[in-house]
């Protein structure tokens, strides 16, 4: 069975966060999460075309209007 100390559980941490800041910056990262005008034009239009109906038999049918 191995044993693990309070210091090796310390270094671990202090690697994995040093190994996840790597690969996603927090600071770049939490300042570009807005999304693009683009984007939520599209998402709106696409809320407009869905229509989602109650089915008997499928339980729900959905269909794009356009």
């Amino acid at each position: 069975m191995t044993h693990f100390t309070l210091e090796d559980l310390v270094n671990f941490t202090q690697n994995e966060k040093k190994m996840v800041e790597s690969i996603l910056p927090t600071s770049e990262f939490e300042q570009n999460l807005e999304p693009k005008e683009e984007t939520l034009r599209f998402l709106m239009d696409y809320s407009k075309a869905l229509s989602v109906r109650k089915s008997k038999k499928l339980k729900h049918v959905s269909m794009i209007l356009n």
